[in-house]
């Protein structure tokens, strides 16, 4: 019987999203959850384009299957979820 590799979940803070995403931004799938203007929590899947201090932008698609860029402010986020990173050298 093969023994399967050990699935690691990590959890961290929303102090520590910003460095996470700025160290993986060439390309990063991610999950991330984040409240909206509304208040109502979001959960996305895309590939993070670009981060600053503020926010992060994520490349996904939108409900209707059309590409979109969403800017997620720091500090909505509340989790932030790495798939795999694709950096191109």
């Amino acid at each position: 019987m093969k023994k399967e590799p050990m699935k690691k979940k990590i959890k961290i803070s929303s102090a520590n999203i910003k460095e996470i995403a700025q160290s993986l931004v060439c390309g990063v799938a991610v999950g991330v959850v984040y409240l909206s203007s509304t208040g109502s929590t979001v959960n996305t899947n895309g590939l993070v384009r670009g981060v600053s201090r503020e926010a992060i932008q994520v490349y996904h698609l939108d409900p209707q299957g059309v590409f979109a860029v969403t800017t997620i402010p720091i500090n909505k986020i509340t989790a932030l979820r790495v798939l795999n990173v694709t950096c191109d050298t």
